[in-house]
């Protein structure tokens, strides 16, 4: 997690976030993020207090921490609910999804289509995404770390199943 947050651009780091994101993309989703942190509450717990190092370090620190993830991961299935209301409205409309995304994708089809034509559309099933929404839903839509959507990102989420952010 610490490599995944870093502010820095040093060459180690840079690799050990693409690893991450390779192989544990799960962690750099909102509820990946939430279930990790209620792992390592649980562990912070357990070490503290089984050991008898520190029982009141143990509550605070472990239940924090645990806390955090809870809430976390609750925010994250919310937020993943959303976007699964957008994706089945898209399905009741029986449009072709190619045909929709052309239709949104204006500014460069060819790299995506961007946030913000990301929630023009989900404006028409009725929802619409905060900014800070639309970073985690295009963070799980775009495969091999693009900016934008591409087609087939796009007509895969649509077609496949629900996407947790």
């Amino acid at each position: 997690m610490m490599f995944l947050d870093a502010p820095v651009r040093f060459k180690g780091i840079v690799e050990a976030q693409a690893f991450i994101v390779k192989y544990f993309a799960f962690l750099t989703r909102f509820t990946g993020r939430g279930i990790w942190y209620i792992f390592l509450g649980t562990m912070t717990f357990a070490t503290l207090w089984d050991n008898q190092i520190w029982y009141l370090g143990a509550v605070l620190l472990g239940f924090y921490v645990f806390l955090i993830g809870v809430f976390a991961t609750v925010m994250g299935a919310m937020k993943s609910r959303k976007l699964d209301r957008v994706r089945q409205q898209i399905r009741r409309q029986n449009a072709n999804s190619e045909q929709m995304f052309n239709a949104y994708a204006r500014s460069s089809p060819q790299e995506g289509m961007t946030a913000e034509e990301f929630d023009l559309l989900s404006q028409v099933a009725g929802i619409s995404f905060r900014p800070d929404e639309l970073t985690f839903v295009l963070n799980a839509l775009c495969n091999e770390g693009r900016l934008g959507i591409t087609q087939r990102d796009f007509c895969g989420w649509i077609a496949g199943p629900a996407i947790l952010l």
